[in-house]
């Protein structure tokens, strides 16, 4: 955790860096027990790149929608490619936002909203998450946790490649030769 660059700009992010605070000294403390045993995954996931797991992934199209679309629409989207997460695209070289699952339930359903009558671009989260295709797991899941983003979306020089979630890292941990069809899920 100490060799990351941090940039804090919101009291939330100041809070996220305060309980990693508590998470260094509960590491520090099963670390110094001596019957502690390694943690053992599926792989070494040194080297290994956020770009090899888009590479890697069955679903190689970018699933996206207008901000003008109904978010019925997108939903409908999502559980026809039994993804998470849909881009909001109003230009084909741009994206101008996410909309997850957890929008849907806390700005859609928790508010009340109709799906069929509420414009994604109203719901969506419009800050997103980028990476390049080089950066490694560890980064990535670092960023993630850091600002508490659940999706990245892979960039190659600014050219969008694919999208990641929290899943596929933790998945390519545990099971690092088995290809993703999509959201972690192994084919």
């Amino acid at each position: 955790y100490t060799n990351l660059p941090i940039l804090v700009t919101s009291p939330l992010e100041r809070g996220t860096i305060k309980r990693l605070g508590h998470e260094r000294r509960f590491l520090s403390f099963i670390e110094s027990r001596s019957d502690a045993q390694p943690i053992r995954t599926g792989g070494n996931m040194i080297g290994k790149s956020v770009g090899s797991i888009v590479s890697d992934k069955q679903i190689q199209e970018l699933i996206a929608v207008p901000a003008s679309a109904m978010v019925s629409e997108a939903v409908s989207k999502m559980s026809e490619k039994g993804v998470g997460a849909i881009l909001i695209r109003n230009s084909p070289n741009t994206v101008d936002g996410i909309f997850t699952e957890r929008d849907l339930m806390i700005r859609v359903v928790n508010a009340g909203r109709d799906a069929k009558t509420t414009a994604i671009g109203m719901v969506m989260t419009s800050q997103v998450g980028r990476v390049e295709g080089w950066t490694s797991i560890e980064d990535a899941l670092s960023l993630m946790v850091i600002h508490g983003y659940r999706h990245l979306l892979v960039e190659d020089g600014g050219k969008i490649k694919g999208i990641i979630s929290l899943r596929d890292l933790m998945a390519s941990m545990v099971i690092p030769d088995t290809p993703m069809a999509h959201e972690g899920r192994a084919q």
